[in-house]
């Protein structure tokens, strides 16, 4: 039981992972948002504040501890920042639309419509943190980069 659960812990390791520190993104966002909100402020702004903290914590978890990513290179580096943020942008922009209209438009509590929003979020954030931002990481359980990103080009 134990050898079946420590290699399920290894093959979805990634997965694992992204949710652990996206759970610490998460904790961060809306602790954040709620000491905003809480004080008065917009929900939108708030949201935005929130996310500017967040989306720094979520750059160096999912580069560090998440994709293991290798890149050191200046010019690899900002541009890897530059699709990230951009990537981020893109779900900012939707989970502030999703939030205005769940609060402006549904009626739901400026406090709970947060939470389904955030989890379609984090869905596509991983998505897009996998597929468009830390494309040359390496493979969960290898140890090395897929596209030799340790040299200088």
């Amino acid at each position: 039981m134990i050898e079946k659960v420590k290699k399920l812990a290894e093959k979805y390791r990634e997965q694992l992972v992204y949710l652990f520190i996206g759970g610490i993104t998460t904790v961060i966002g809306f602790t954040v948002y709620e000491l905003l909100v809480f004080f008065g402020l917009d929900v939108v702004i708030s949201n935005i504040i929130s996310w500017i903290f967040a989306v720094t914590w979520a750059y160096f978890g999912n580069k560090i501890i998440v994709f293991r990513d290798k890149v050191k290179q200046p010019g690899k580096v900002a541009f890897q920042i530059f699709k990230f943020i951009s990537s981020r942008v893109f779900t900012l922009v939707v989970e502030s639309l999703l939030i205005w209209f769940g609060y402006e438009k549904i009626g739901i509590s400026k406090y709970l419509v947060k939470i389904p929003v955030a989890i379609f979020v984090v869905i596509l954030n991983y998505i897009t943190g996998k597929l468009l931002v830390f494309v040359n990481s390496k493979p969960s359980g290898s140890s090395e980069p897929v596209s030799g990103n340790d040299k200088e080009e």
